[in-house]
């Protein structure tokens, strides 16, 4: 059987994709379309890159507001209704913490609200910052909408069997593995050795947890608190199953830095959702829904 295996790099990380019954010529070109995609879509949100929308709004929104185009519209759309649905868990305007993070010196200087600073119109388009300490980073967004695209993508070009995985960390499987059973996984604690086994067919998983550090041998924090704006420390991994990378990639990073309220509302708005966590001495994942 031929399988065409493809990885590159993008939004920070590798992007692997692997299509079953496929000629390399075929695959090569859906790859070129993949890579289009996912190029397109970190020149809209990526704020490490000067010219994407992100950064306009961040530099021009603190000044008056700005007209969105209809895509990153619905971004922001979106953003209000996770922000709503996990009661603040996930809040998209926390740059300035964020960045604060590479110096954990400045993050107690902060002084930005978060989403409650960002002043949104969806029907005028219209996005106004009123406070110049908050921005807009969706890193715990951006490759579960990426993901969406690549899956529409694949479906349009009738493809029926798919593995794509971003880093490790956010992964999306169309239909079933090509010997015809589901798709394996395994997620494993990065200190406890603890694993979580799961079986893949037409969903997509996300993982959230502590980043190691550049030397690889301490780990770093990358998700903020949007309750008190402090950074998550604990060696918790999170794992979120659902049929939307995109949503999947949300509550990971939500129930990450949620807490006990904030739990309960995630739970009660995304009932089908499959949420598992483990902590550094944990014996097994614990299914928290």
């Amino acid at each position: 059987m031929k399988v065409f295996h493809h990885t590159f790099f993008a939004m920070g990380t590798r992007l692997n994709v692997v299509i079953p019954r496929l000629t390399n010529a075929n695959g090569m070109f859906l790859a070129d379309e993949i890579e289009k995609v996912v190029k397109s879509e970190e020149n809209r949100l990526s704020c490490f890159i000067a010219e994407s929308d992100v950064s306009y709004i961040n530099s021009n929104a603190i000044v008056k507001p700005v007209n969105l185009t209809d895509e990153m519209s619905e971004v922001l759309n979106l953003s209000q209704r996770f922000n709503t649905d996990t009661s603040g868990a996930f809040d998209p305007a926390l740059y300035f913490y964020t960045q604060a993070t590479r110096d954990e010196s400045n993050l107690n200087k902060q002084r930005s609200l978060g989403w409650k600073d960002v002043l949104w119109n969806p029907l005028e388009k219209q996005l106004f910052i009123k406070n110049p300490r908050t921005g807009l980073d969706y890193g715990g967004f951006g490759k579960g909408w990426a993901l969406e695209k690549i899956l529409k993508l694949l479906k349009i070009h009738e493809v029926d069997s798919a593995f794509i995985s971003f880093g490790e960390s956010s992964i999306s499987v169309i239909g079933e593995h090509p010997l015809g059973k589901a798709w394996p996984l395994t997620i494993t604690h990065p200190q406890s050795g603890v694993s979580l086994e799961l079986e893949l067919n037409g969903q997509s998983v996300s993982v959230s947890g502590l980043k190691r550090s550049e030397s690889n041998v301490t780990f770093k924090s990358h998700v903020i608190r949007s309750i008190d704006f402090t950074s998550i420390k604990e060696h918790k991994i999170v794992v979120v199953c659902t049929d939307s990378p995109l949503i999947s990639e949300v509550l990971s990073t939500a129930v990450t830095s949620a807490n006990e309220l904030q739990i309960k509302t995630i739970k009660m708005n995304f009932p089908k959702a499959k949420i598992y966590q483990c902590g550094q001495n944990m014996l097994e994942f614990e299914r928290i829904n």
